[in-house]
């Protein structure tokens, strides 16, 4: 059970000029508060699917993280939670968590949401995250993109070992096509020759972006095993972010978030 700290959750909300039966009738604008140095999300009301909860950023209660984002429901009810740093001017996400009983409910999305919103206010680099291969649909509907390469992911060298894993996994998989498979053979060939240097490796995470895109509605059958351990090292930058203003806008209007890109 998560006690909510103590900030005031009333708000002014916008009425929307135009509705429907998807949107809730009201906005409510984020409110923030300084800690080291960084804007902080105070307690937001927002709509789930079928039901309301407060998101709110607070300390991690853990001992590996600095912050956390906390989805409440009603009496201070846990739904779900992010555990992230912010060091050298990027957004880490360590884990991301919807328990069980609300899964389903978008509680996923919003957690999303507010690792957006916190980047945008502190002026970060983007966001990075380590991903279970059964995740990754989740994080590249939002956009993020494997970065084995690095560009601002500060685990993905820790990674790279994963790299023929996934290069074997292609090759051999009864579901891929034949000209994916070829050039999964190919990169590995190449992987072999000349080590994972980073001209290699930034043509692997081309690779690997086209494939998850065209694998995205079989996922099940063309993911990589085991799913719950090999992990891909994914980012989602700031000018990403702002060049998909327009689809991060619609999801904050959804949740009933006075808040733009």
């Amino acid at each position: 059970m998560i006690k909510l700290n103590p900030f005031n959750i009333l708000r002014k909300p916008q009425k929307l000029a135009s509705e429907s039966s998807n949107a809730p009738e009201y906005l409510s604008a984020p409110i923030f508060r300084t800690q080291s140095n960084l804007k902080l999300l105070n307690p937001l009301p927002v709509k789930l699917k079928t039901d309301t909860a407060t998101v709110q950023v607070g300390n991690a209660m853990d001992s590996y993280s600095q912050f956390a984002t906390y989805v409440n429901k009603k009496k201070y009810t846990e739904m779900g939670r992010h555990t992230f740093d912010i060091e050298n001017n990027i957004l880490d996400g360590i884990e991301m968590d919807t328990w069980d009983k609300f899964q389903g409910n978008g509680i996923g999305e919003i957690m999303r949401l507010v690792s957006v919103i916190e980047t945008a206010e502190n002026n970060l680099k983007g966001i990075s995250a380590i991903s279970l291969s059964r995740a990754v649909p989740f994080h590249f509907k939002y956009f993020f993109r494997p970065d084995f390469s690095n560009s601002i992911n500060s685990a993905a060298i820790s990674q790279q070992g994963n790299i023929e894993k996934i290069l074997t996994q292609i090759a051999n998989n009864e579901h891929s096509e034949s000209c994916t498979k070829e050039k999964a053979q190919i990169l590995h060939k190449f992987m072999q020759n000349s080590g994972l240097n980073p001209e290699f490796v930034q043509k692997f995470d081309e690779f690997l972006t086209g494939y998850i895109k065209e694998n995205l509605h079989r996922w099940d059958k063309t993911g990589f095993f085991p799913e719950n351990k090999l992990t891909v090292p994914m980012s989602l930058k700031s000018e990403t972010i702002r060049q998909n203003a327009g689809f991060f806008n619609e999801l904050f209007k959804k949740h009933g978030i006075d808040y733009t890109i």
